[in-house]
């Protein structure tokens, strides 16, 4: 048995920068490799349901570019990058409710110091 080699594993994309489910950027074209962490998970609503989008953050131009076949991205990598996205929202949610409370006792004090 031979050990594999783990950089000789990572999975990559290559595709270009094409600015597509962008509307205030203009796309530069340029050509990128992209890998796992890469990756960005948008979520859209289409009709009355709720997709993800997979695609990549220009480095250059700053433009989000969706991958035109999701089907080239194994299903392992888009289930670590989804759970990745949850937890993102699950903290930023944890955050906004953490600052709407300490605005509350803000506002409470005002009050108080008001009356």
């Amino acid at each position: 048995m031979k050990k594999i080699d783990s950089e000789a594993k990572i999975w990559t994309l290559e595709v270009v920068c094409n600015g597509r489910k962008e509307e205030n950027f203009l796309p530069c074209g340029q050509a990128w490799e992209v890998a796992e962490e890469d990756i960005v998970v948008r979520k859209e609503w289409y009709w009355d349901s709720e997709i993800e989008i997979f695609g990549f953050i220009c480095p250059d131009c700053g433009t989000f570019t969706q991958f035109e076949k999701t089907s080239l991205i194994p299903e392992y990598i888009k289930n670590r990058c989804l759970i990745k996205y949850r937890m993102e929202q699950e903290k930023a949610a944890k955050s906004r409710k953490k600052v709407r409370s300490i605005l509350e006792k803000i506002f409470k004090r005002q009050r108080a110091v008001e009356n």
